[in-house]
């Protein structure tokens, strides 16, 4: 929209009358070419693409750093090569801008790779640790389930452990029975 709107006017851009109305988009840039033109263009995008990295992946810390670096470095190339503003001190504090945000950014990659690493490491021994706990649980329910079954078994059904989880088959019943019942007929 606003490439649209420098375009279209482009002939009113120096007028008096228009630049008290609208010249804080172009306030210290210069007209002459496009891409002097397209400089609050670029400084727009490039807010929006950093705000949308910082907002979309935020898991990777070394992935965001890359991402500030790459666009400061551009856009410390685009101030060096075309010369946006119209006087000198601004230009200036521009270049002394990108520079120490490309330097900052050079500063917080091992920081960044630190941070990505103990996150990982974290992640790891948090994973282990619940494995561990988990393998515990499983084992003392285990034993606790033993417990409570022999004392239930004990308790209410009056039958050893080995008859109550040694079921014997039909065959090996019928067989009890008919012994039983010859030792009936004996006696």
């Amino acid at each position: 929209m606003t490439i649209k709107f420098l375009t279209k006017y482009e002939g009113e851009l120096n007028k008096p009358g228009f630049k008290e109305k609208f010249g804080s988009l172009y306030e210290t840039y210069k007209t002459e070419s496009i891409m002097h033109k397209l400089t609050s263009v670029i400084f727009f995008l490039r807010r929006l693409f950093l705000a949308i990295i910082f907002v979309m992946i935020i898991e990777s810390a070394v992935i965001q750093i890359y991402f500030l670096i790459q666009s400061s470095f551009f856009m410390l190339i685009y101030q060096i090569a075309f010369m946006p503003h119209t006087q000198k001190s601004p230009q200036k504090i521009e270049i002394f801008n990108e520079a120490t945000l490309l330097i900052v950014g050079y500063c917080l990659i091992p920081v960044a790779i630190d941070t990505f690493n103990e996150d990982s490491i974290v992640r790891r021994q948090r994973e282990e640790c619940e494995l561990r706990n988990q393998a515990h649980l499983k084992t003392t329910n285990k034993k606790y389930l033993k417990i409570l079954q022999s004392q239930l078994i004990k308790i209410h059904f009056h039958q050893p452990i080995k008859q109550m989880f040694f079921k014997k088959s039909t065959n090996q019943r019928k067989n009890q029975k008919k012994r039983a019942i010859k030792q009936q007929l004996l006696l």
